[in-house]
C-alpha cells in the first residue's frame, strides 16, 4: 500500500513535453539533488532512429527530456540490467523508470547478483498493458505506406488544445499529421487491449503493492477526488517507500521555486478511477480471433475489422472532424 498519494502538475513549458502532468521530470530533478558529489544515472525509454523504443542511459538532468511522453510499446532492454549493476557497484546513484514488471525484474536481478542496491531508485508506471514491439513496427510501416513518407517521430498522446486524452501526432519527413483516422488507429488497438501480450491479462503487479519507490500515472477522476486541484494535465504520484518519500519531500520543498502545483490526496477514492491499480486489463472476448486475423492479414485487415477503418468508419470520422471545425 502507498505511504502517501499526491496530485502533481508541472509548469506549462514542461507539460508540452509530457503526456500527463510532467511528474517524471520532477522526480528526475529531485533525484539529481541527492548527494550531488556522487555520479548519477537515469535509465528510461526513448525512440532510436528507426523509432524502435529502447532503454537508454543519461547522466544529466537536461537529457532526461528524451524519456518524456508515453510509449505504448514494450521497449527493448538490451544490456540495461547489466549496466545498472555496473553503475551501482561503482557507486553511481541510479534512477530506473519503467513498467512494474521491468522494475521487479531489475530489483530481482540486482539482488541475485549480490550488488548493493542502496543507491537504486525506481519509478514504476501505472500500466494498462504492453504490446510487443512487432505490432508497433508493423503499424509504423503501414503508416509510411499510407502517407508515402518516412515516419520520423510519433507522439502517442499530445497536449494539443481541445484534443482528447489519447490524441496521436505523426511526424513525417515532409509533414506532420494529427486528427486523421489513420494516425490514431494504433491507440484504438491499444485501448481495446487487442495488442497486449497475453501475460498482461494475468499481471501480478496490477494492484497497490507496487514495485517502485514512486508510482506515476494519470490522475483520472481528480474532478471528483480533489475538486479543488487544477484539472488540466495532472499526474498521480504514489509514494511507496522511504526512498520514494525522500524524493517526494524534495519535490514539495522545491515546488514554489520550480513552479510545481502539488497537493496530497487524503481520500482513498483515487483507486476507483484506476482500474489497473485494482486488477489486470480485461482480455477481449475475440482476442484469439484478432491474433489469427493479424497473422493472416496484418494491419490492413485488423484495422478494418476491429477499429473502424472500413468505409463506414472513415465517413464517420470525416463528419466528426467537420463538426469539430465548425
Amino acid at each position: 500500500m502507498p505511504m502517501e498519494v499526491y496530485a502533481f502538475s508541472n509548469r506549462e513549458d514542461v507539460l508540452k513535453k509530457a503526456s500527463s502532468g510532467g511528474g517524471f521530470l520532477a522526480v528526475a530533478d529531485a533525484f539529481f539533488q541527492i548527494e550531488p558529489h556522487r555520479e548519477h544515472a537515469v535509465y528510461g525509454v526513448c525512440f532510436q532512429e528507426d523509432l524502435m523504443p529502447v532503454y537508454r542511459r543519461v547522466d544529466a538532468l537536461e537529457d532526461c527530456a528524451r524519456f518524456c511522453g508515453s510509449k505504448y510499446v514494450r521497449a527493448e532492454l538490451g544490456d540495461t540490467y547489466a549496466r545498472v549493476k555496473e553503475d551501482l557497484a561503482g557507486g553511481t546513484l541510479v534512477l530506473f523508470v519503467g513498467t512494474p514488471c521491468f522494475v521487479a525484474g531489475l530489483r530481482k536481478n540486482v539482488e541475485a547478483a549480490g550488488v548493493p542496491c542502496e543507491g537504486l531508485y525506481c519509478v514504476d508506471l501505472i500500466c494498462h498493458g504492453t504490446p510487443s514491439v512487432g505490432y508497433w513496427m508493423d503499424y509504423k510501416a503501414w503508416l509510411e505506406k499510407k502517407y508515402k513518407d518516412k515516419l520520423t517521430d510519433y507522439a502517442f498522446r499530445s497536449h494539443r488544445e481541445g484534443a482528447g486524452a489519447y490524441a496521436a501526432v505523426a511526424h513525417f519527413e515532409k509533414k506532420t499529421v494529427t486528427g486523421d483516422l489513420e494516425v490514431g488507429l494504433y491507440n484504438r488497438l491499444f485501448l481495446r487491449h487487442y495488442v497486449f501480450v497475453p501475460g498482461c491479462f494475468a499481471c501480478p503487479f496490477a494492484n497497490l503493492d507496487r514495485t517502485g519507490d514512486i508510482t506515476l500515472g494519470d490522475f483520472w477522476g481528480i474532478e471528483q477526488v480533489m475538486p479543488e486541484f487544477p484539472k488540466k494535465h495532472v499526474s498521480e504520484v504514489l509514494v511507496n517507500t522511504p526512498e520514494g518519500m525522500h524524493l517526494m519531500t524534495r519535490i514539495k520543498d522545491s515546488a514554489e521555486q520550480n513552479g510545481y502545483t502539488v497537493a496530497q490526496c487524503m481520500s482513498e477514492d483515487y483507486v476507483k478511477y484506476q482500474n489497473n491499480l485494482q486488477r489486470p486489463a480485461d482480455k477481449p472476448a475475440d482476442y484469439e480471433q484478432f491474433q489469427a486475423d493479424y497473422q493472416k492479414g496484418g494491419m490492413e485487415l485488423v484495422t478494418k475489422k476491429y477499429v473502424g477503418y472500413d468505409a463506414k468508419g472513415r465517413i464517420k470520422h470525416r463528419i466528426k472532424k467537420l463538426l469539430v471545425r465548425h
